[in-house]
Parts: structure tokens; sequence; C-alpha cells
């Protein structure tokens, strides 16, 4: 066992301390005079007052009593409080507060701020219905709230954060995590720069990097970087559909208008239509078509200006998917069809692998390794940073065309290409970062792709990734073969899966550079002998993170006959609301002596295992027992399958779903309803329905 790591009583000053040197080193000109004055009187105050200042930082919120912030190294935190309140880095609260007061407290306190003001209040009322009583109350001369105090210098610490990490951070946590060992710091540098050119432009990306601000479009700065134009566009969206959610089209119209890029301006024609101005929105597809800002835009374009004004029936991802190659595959692969897929290949003696994005982001973060993460220009800012800025900012083929040129011209010589990719992974392969993973597999899979794949294929697709690795490094498709010589990639897709999109676009990419690609259609072969086991839980509430599980029942078959029932009360550790004991009929004495979940566990892996996971709304039962598993840290997967849905199939138009309802429409025995084993029971008679119905029909025919 390794030894557990001990940090220093201070070691959050000292993460502060590093922090602010390194920004200092880098970035100073980047501080605005206000941060100037913060970093001023901070280092101006006493080592104590210091600590309890950086205490606050790194916890929740920006409210404190002066007893949440005792702590064993700090020698006097009153004396530093009072410190903090005298320079101005900490303040009492005020009536502009009440409200996050109001949040800030907990439900006892809220129950003695009602009782201290003669107001009406129940200390079992919940904390909601505490804080609509004293919404309205004056705070002046409450003892609790006058004891309350307030970090400031909110926006300068923000910003500080911002300067070094590249997003909003709350706290310093990210030094705790690598000085314990949970967080993996390798740095790919010997030195870092500033992350930004100037105080304008690492302004205004800040500003647009926050979760909220101002409502006022006209207070919004002009974004001087990509990255504050690409937030500035996500900003107005949210702002446009808080208008269409308050039934003000106009507003979300005019807001929409602004926008610049997609999915924006994709966003502002679908409302053109919806709102009944067709020529504005024929006009305006007509300008996307004309001078589209990407390949994702014009896709939408010409696809949504066929349907609504030359009378195409249906999109082109819905034609694309209605026309793609079917293939059946057995049951047993419910949820992994790819996996199915695979063994229908092997069995046809084709050799396939799954790929997905990871093959492509693989070679693309491989071959252009140095580039990434060890040149002077590769975007990265600290040894925090896994994924270069110059990605997210599209500005990676701009700072290193001439070395991004010269290896694509080397695509030609595939033996130099493999040394520099067998070079690459020996030296850094397992060095975690933002681009890629590095999967047992990968060093084959690179290999084989460039052995097989036309080497101006692989040219476009690099070069495509360089240019624009946020648009175009997802969506690819999810296998790869090799058959008879030539190398084929399949997009896969269950009953019910849609094609995105942004799949297509790589479809179409990928055939442009010269490669072989198909969708392909699964079925799922219906199997007489398939074991099911149809499982039914009883829970203390609906939400698998809080809530618990009181009762599983379950039913084993196979070919409509049943194999064996599984059936026990589980003691949750936590009361039954009295609603659920009377929906349910399981009350608190009844668990009271039932085994936890842990001394079922084993009993109820076995009894699933090698089986399809069935249930009415599958969602529930199979989400419940995940969450209860993880809680044992381990591991709960099975292919599962939804008799809800199973029967919207194959007995569409009925008025209800519910398992009751289906149970008296179809005459199955329901007498104990919501409890475990009657419904599980039920849920099997429900099963029996759909497979009669597949082995006469087959699989449900595509959605016109």
């Amino acid at each position: 066992m390794s030894t557990p790591i001990i940090l220093p009583p201070k070691y959050y000053l000292a993460h502060f301390h590093e922090l602010i040197a390194a920004l200092t080193s880098t970035s100073s000109d980047l501080f605005t005079e206000d941060l100037h004055r913060f970093l001023h009187v901070f280092r101006s105050v006493s080592e104590d007052a210091q600590c309890v200042f950086v205490r606050m930082l790194n916890r929740k919120g920006r409210f404190f009593l002066p007893d949440q912030l005792i702590y064993e190294e700090i020698l006097d935190s009153e004396a530093a409080l009072r410190e903090l309140q005298r320079t101005g880095l900490i303040c009492s609260a005020g009536a502009e507060d009440w409200s996050d007061l109001l949040t800030f407290f907990s439900r006892d306190q809220l129950f003695e701020l009602c009782r201290t003001r003669g107001l009406d209040g129940k200390r079992s009322w919940t904390p909601k219905r505490l804080r609509e009583v004293l919404r309205d109350v004056p705070f002046e001369g409450c003892s609790l709230v006058q004891a309350v105090v307030k970090r400031r210098f909110e926006e300068e610490l923000s910003y500080l954060l911002f300067l070094f990490f590249g997003v909003v951070r709350e706290n310093l946590s990210l030094y705790t995590m690598r000085d314990l060992g949970l967080r993996e710091v390798r740095p790919m540098k010997r030195a870092f720069q500033a992350r930004f050119s100037s105080r304008e432009e690492a302004r205004t990306t800040w500003f647009y990097a926050r979760a909220s601000i101002p409502e006022d479009i006209g207070l919004w700065p002009s974004p001087v970087s990509e990255e504050a134009h690409e937030r500035r566009e996500k900003h107005l969206m949210a702002l446009a559909e808080t208008a269409v959610a308050a039934g003000d089209q106009a507003e979300a119209s005019g807001i929409l208008r602004r926008c610049q890029r997609h999915p924006g301006r994709e966003r502002y024609a679908r409302l053109l239509f919806e709102t009944g101005e067709r020529e504005a929105c024929r006009v305006f597809l007509e300008g996307l078509l004309e001078d589209p800002v990407s390949d994702a835009e014009y896709l939408f374009a010409e696809d949504f200006y066929a349907r609504k004004f030359q009378g195409q029936r249906r999109s082109v991802l819905t034609e694309t998917l209605r026309n793609a190659r079917r293939v059946t595959i057995d049951e047993s692969f419910f949820r992994r069809p790819e996996s199915g897929v695979l063994q229908l290949f092997a069995e046809q003696g084709v050799a396939g692998y799954f790929t997905e994005n990871d093959l492509w982001q693989g070679l693309f973060g491989v071959y252009f390794w140095e580039e990434l993460f060890e040149s002077e220009s590769s975007g990265l800012y600290s040894e925090f940073d896994r994924t270069p800025s110059a990605l997210r900012t599209g500005q990676f083929y701009a700072l290193h065309q001439e070395a991004i040129d010269r290896k694509l011209d080397l695509l030609e010589d595939r033996a130099a290409v493999l040394s520099l990719l067998r070079s690459t992974i020996a030296v850094h392969g397992g060095t975690k970062n933002g681009v890629f993973r590095w999967g047992s597999d990968l060093p084959f899979l690179l290999e084989t792709l460039v052995s097989q794949a036309p080497a101006e294929g692989l040219k476009a697709l690099l070069l495509s990734l360089a240019v624009d690795f946020q648009q175009r490094s997802s969506g690819f498709p999810d296998l790869m073969t090799i058959e008879a010589g030539t190398l084929r990639f399949y997009e896969v897709k269950a009953p019910g899966d849609q094609l995105r999109r942004q799949q297509l676009l790589q479809l179409l990419a990928l055939q442009k550079a010269g490669f072989e690609v198909s969708v392909l259609q699964v079925d799922y072969a219906y199997n007489p002998n398939q074991v099911y086991v149809v499982v039914d839980l009883e829970t203390t509430g609906g939400q698998n993170s809080f809530h618990r599980v009181t009762e599983i029942g379950a039913v084993k078959l196979a070919g409509g006959e049943i194999l064996g029932r599984f059936q026990t009360l589980v003691n949750p550790g936590r009361p039954i609301p009295r609603e659920i004991q009377q929906l349910t009929g399981i009350t608190n004495e009844m668990v009271r002596t039932a085994p936890p979940f842990r001394e079922v566990a084993d009993a109820l892996d076995e009894f699933t295992r090698d089986a399809i996971f069935v249930a009415h709304n599958v969602a529930f039962d199979y989400g419940f027992l995940q969450r209860e598993y993880e809680r044992l840290d381990r591991r709960f997967v099975r292919p599962f399958v939804c008799t809800k849905q199973g029967m919207r199939n194959y007995y569409p138009g009925l008025e209800s779903y519910g398992l009751k309802n289906l149970s008296l429409r179809f005459g199955i025995n329901l007498t104990e309803h919501h409890r475990a084993l009657a419904d599980a029971e039920a849920a099997a008679g429900l099963l029996r329905l759909i497979n009669d119905r597949r082995s006469e029909l087959g699989p449900p025919p595509p959605e016109p």
C-alpha cells in the first residue's frame, strides 16, 4: 500500500503565491489597475490574514460566518478577519445581499430568523418555504446577518484565475489534486508564455467565458479573440431561447440576427420560418448557400431550403438512413450493435475494428505531437493545460502552417510516416492530453490505417483537422474493416437511432477524400431461445443519486417459458417517505430486518448474467441498479430493452402505455401493482406479446 500524501499546513497559500508568481512573470501587462490594487493589498496583510482569505477563495460561495473560518494552522482567525475588513479585502454583508443570504443560510438558521422576527415558520419546513416567508422582511438589526462577511474583489479574482487557467474557475483545487497525485501534470514545455496577446483580448475573452453576463447586449464588448466570438454566439443563442420561452419571438429574432456563426444563423433561419416570414427565410438561406461559414452550415441550408422551398419530402439525414444497407444481428447485442456487426464481419472472414473518433483524433495527435505540445507557440500556457488553445480558436494551422504542410507532404512516404508514428509513441505513449486517448490498440490501428489508406485521403482529413479541429474532430464512423485489401468505414445505426448532421458531414468528407464509406442499419433477429430477465424495482423515490431500492422482483424466461424468479425486500438504509409507503404498501417496518443491497448484489448479478435486462420504462430500473452497484465499487452492465417502447413499436395507437393499463387491455394478471415481483410478472407478459409480434412481423418499419 502506498504511503498517503500529507500536505503541509498552509499548502493552499503556497498554491496562491505560486499562481501569482507565474502570472507576474508572464502576464503582468494583462493586469488591470484594480487587479494590481488587489495584489498590492493582499501582499500587505499578515500571513494569517492571507490564509483566511485564500481559505475563503477555495470554499464554495462568497459569504461566511466567522466560526466557519477557524483552522488549526491559523493562530488568530478573529484578528485576521478584522485585518481583512480593515484593508477592504472582505466586508460585512449588506441589504443588497439579502436574497443571496437567504440561500446561504441553513434550514435551522432560516427557522431561527423566522422565530426572532415573530414570523410563522416551522423547523420541519423546507428551506424554500422558509425563504419565501423571509424574502420581503428587512434584515437590519439581525445579529446573525450582521455577523456574515463576504469576499470582495470578486471580478479581480475571477479574472486572475482566468488568466492562468484559461477557463472560469472558482478555486485552486487543481493545485491540490496535483500535489496529492490525483491530477497528472507532465509539462511538455520547459517554459510557458502569456495566454493572451493583449489586455483587450484577455478581458473580452474572460467576459464571454463567464456563465452569466448582462442581458443588455449593448453592454457587451466587441470580441477580440476567436474564442470570445464563439462564446458570444452561445450567449446570444441562450438569450434568444429565453425570449422564445417567454413567447417573444420578435425579441428572439432580433437577438439571433446578431449571430455571425453556426449554429446561431441556423436557429435564426428556423425561427423566421416558424414565425411565418417565409420570404425572409428564403432570402436568408440563399445568402447562407452563397457564403456559408462552415460545411455544417452549408449542409443545413441546402437541406432546409430543399425541404421548405423545393418540395423535398424528407431531410437528407432521414433519406440517407432509409437508403442504408440493412444487416441482421443477434438480439443479444441490444445496445451494442457495433459489437454485433463486428461479429457478423468476423463470421464472413472480414477483419473489423471499433474506431469511431479515437482513430482520427489519435492519428492527428500523434502525427502532429511536436506542433501540438512542444513548440513555442503550441498553445499550452500552464502545466495544467492539456488541450492546446490553438485548437479551440482555430489558429493551429495558421500558427504552424510550414511544419504542417511539410508533414502532409511526407504522407506520400509510408515508411517515413510509420517511423515518425512509432518514435512518437515510444517517447510519449500514455502521456495524458486533451486531444486524444491512448488505447492499447491505438498503435496497431494507426499502422493499419497508414498502411492501407490512400495518401491523398489521409492528407485531406488531417488538413481539415488542422484547420478546424473543433468542428471536424467528431462524428467519424464507428467501424473500420479490411475487405479484400480495401479499407472501409461503417456508421452503424440501431433501430430508433438517428443519423446526426455531424456524422453525415464526416461520411461525405471521407468519401470526397477517396475512402469507402457506408451506413449500416441494424435489425435484431428474434431468437426464441434468448434468455431475458424482466426486472421491477420499488424505491424510496425517483432520483437514483439520492433514493435507494426497497424491493427487487425479477422473472427469468426464454421461449415464453419462465425459468426462475427472484424476489427480495431490501433495507434502503433510510426512511421510506409516507407517500411511497402508501403507493407500494412497503413500510419501514417491513424492510427493517431485510438485507441491505450489498448482501443481495451477488445473487442478483448471477441471476441476470448472460441475459437481456428488460423492464417497463427500463431507464429507471436499470439506472437504479447501476447506481446501487456503483456504491459498492462494482459495475453492472447488461444489454437492455424496454417493454414500454416495445409496445409502442409493435402495438401503436393505444391510449396509454402504462403497465397497469396495458395489463388491463391485454388481460395480463396484475394483482399487486407497485410490488416488484407482480410488476415484473406483468412486464414479462408484455414481453411475450412483443416477441410474438416480432416473430410474425420482423423488425418494425423505419419511420416515415
